[in-house]
């Protein structure tokens, strides 16, 4: 089978690293949304890239392409990519997130206001000559900033200084607007390229935890690998079945980057004494569905502090009053609140709730929302991006009387039975002893889909409440 893989020096050889001018020029002013990088990362890990089948069937040819165009999913080191390429290849960046405007012309008024006019002329001519490369990152905010024909307006600044040879333009963003911009590229007869980021090795997430953490600096190293192969391999503990071990759903979820920070920031934030913490671990029941649970929990918060609320919500409320602004803070984009909006998402229904008790912010809100949601890290596209996650929203909305007729739905239309579903709700639920019996053959599914050998449940019956339909059951 043809190996569909390279590697970031591969890539920058295959954009004539060698070949092209070095940017230079000074910049009239310090700006975020269009620099070059000077410093390299000492935390950046190499990732494993794949080039994707394009939407005509044609067979990929990366030195003959005109832009290309590189796809993440939330949250998986794109953007530390994109800093990498312009230190390794000496070329600047447009970050669509940081820019005020995104239609025609924003691309070169861009250039000219943050350079000196000859300048900018000479970095666009070079463009044009093929002896330049310009990154763009953050395809996808810059589409949450205008509509469809503004974006493409954009891409068609891009199409008309294309060179004729070289590849002037590499693209990154989140899935969907990069799909958006392989159709327009399509249509307008470019060659293109699309590259996705994939998830990490094993041995590349353990390095990623130590460069996230400064490992280095760690007195006692020995037990600081230990700890922390004891968490890696007690969540591969939890990937236990066949099915999942052949579709390697464990590699998956371990080599996802926003599975990482959150192992990275459990030991930056909660290990103070790494032998104390193995030995804690090693006492903890069920430590694989804790540490799971306690992995996925770290996502939904990094994804509102970190990504949501400044991005969204300070911008959104910004000359409100200050009640206001922390009644937001506090009640929009929750953990469930989240877990909801990707089921929606996942069944192609728009998410009818509302946070706050205010029309303006709720239309700002759900604007804003529309095309985030869909690069949530839970999804890829939307599908779940991984087991755990789709059976963890099941589990966590199930009980929730606004949600649970649509979870319900998604059982009976869309999911596949895993025992995942099964512990993540009966760790979720243990301290209720109350069970709905429409519940009963989703779980009894669940459990049944552990296929490891030698294994056995047993399940009891022990209460019935008919006026409730609900019922106490042992497993």
């Amino acid at each position: 089978m043809k190996d569909n893989t390279l590697g970031l020096i591969t890539l920058e050889n295959l954009l004539n690293k060698d070949e092209l001018r070095p940017f230079t020029f000074k910049f009239k002013v310090r700006s975020e949304s269009f620099r070059a990088y000077t410093e390299r990362n000492n935390k950046f890990i190499s990732p494993i890239l794949s080039i994707q089948s394009p939407t005509n069937g044609k067979d990929v040819n990366l030195k003959e392409s005109q832009i290309l165009l590189i796809s993440a999913a939330g949250a998986t080191g794109k953007s530390e990519l994109v800093k990498q390429l312009s230190v390794d290849m000496s070329c600047p960046v447009i970050d669509l997130g940081k820019t005020d405007v995104v239609a025609g012309n924003s691309l070169t008024g861009t250039i000219f206001k943050n350079l000196e006019i000859r300048d900018a002329a000479t970095f666009l001519e070079r463009i044009k000559e093929g002896q330049a490369i310009l990154l763009i990152d953050a395809l996808d905010e810059g589409y949450q900033k205008t509509n469809t024909q503004g974006y493409f307006d954009y891409l068609k600044d891009l199409v008309e200084m294309l060179p004729g040879k070289g590849t002037p333009f590499v693209l990154f963003g989140r899935t969907n607007a990069v799909e958006l911009a392989a159709l327009y590229f399509e249509e307008c007869k470019i060659r293109t390229s699309i590259i996705q980021i994939e998830p990490f090795t094993i041995e590349k997430a353990k390095e990623f935890i130590d460069k996230q953490i400064g490992s280095e600096s760690i007195v006692y190293q020995e037990k600081y690998r230990e700890t922390r192969d004891y968490i890696i391999n007690s969540i591969g503990g939890f990937f236990k079945d066949q099915h999942a071990i052949k579709n390697k759903q464990y590699e998956h979820f371990i080599g996802y980057a926003p599975v990482l920070l959150a192992i990275s920031t459990f030991f930056k934030e909660e290990v103070t004494n790494y032998q104390k913490t193995l030995e804690d671990l090693k006492k903890t029941n069920a430590q694989e569905i804790s540490l799971v649970l306690d992995i996925v929990e770290r996502i939904l918060v990094r994804d509102k502090e970190q990504k949501v609320k400044p991005n969204l919500l300070v911008r959104i409320t910004k000359g409100r009053q200050p009640n206001f602004i922390s009644q937001v803070f506090e009640k929009a984009y929750t953990p469930e609140e989240q877990c909801a909006r990707v089921l929606y998402t996942m069944l192609q229904e728009e998410y009818k709730y509302k946070p706050i008790n205010d029309e303006h912010f709720n239309q700002e809100y759900t604007k804003g929302l529309k095309d985030w949601i869909i690069e949530h890290p839970f999804l890829n596209g939307r599908k779940p991006s991984n087991i755990v996650f789709e059976s963890y929203i099941l589990a966590r909305l199930i009980s929730i009387k606004e949600y649970k007729d649509m979870v319900y739905r998604y059982l009976k239309e869309n999911y596949t039975n895993s025992y995942m579903f099964f512990y993540i709700y009966h760790e979720l639920n243990k301290e209720s002893k109350a069970l709905e019996l429409s519940l009963l053959p989703y779980l009894n599914a669940s459990i049944k889909a552990l296929d490891t050998k030698n294994n056995y449940y047993l399940m009891s019956l022990v209460s019935e409440k008919a006026e409730t339909g609900t019922a106490e059951v042992f497993f």
